[in-house]
């Protein structure tokens, strides 16, 4: 697992045993990366209404 906050893009992409996640720029995107069930999702604030 490859967790990355200075990529500028959003990215999430996994394999059967590799995931990486570039957290994105927050004054574009809004994104942020979230641990749930034991897996990385790629979420947007934008997407929950705030």
């Amino acid at each position: 697992m490859v967790i990355s906050g200075h990529f500028h893009l959003p990215l999430l992409e996994t394999t059967e045993d590799k995931t990486l996640l570039s957290l994105g720029d927050w004054l574009t995107h809004f994104t942020y990366g979230e641990w749930r069930d034991g897996a990385f999702s790629l979420k947007s604030y934008q997407d929950s209404g705030a």
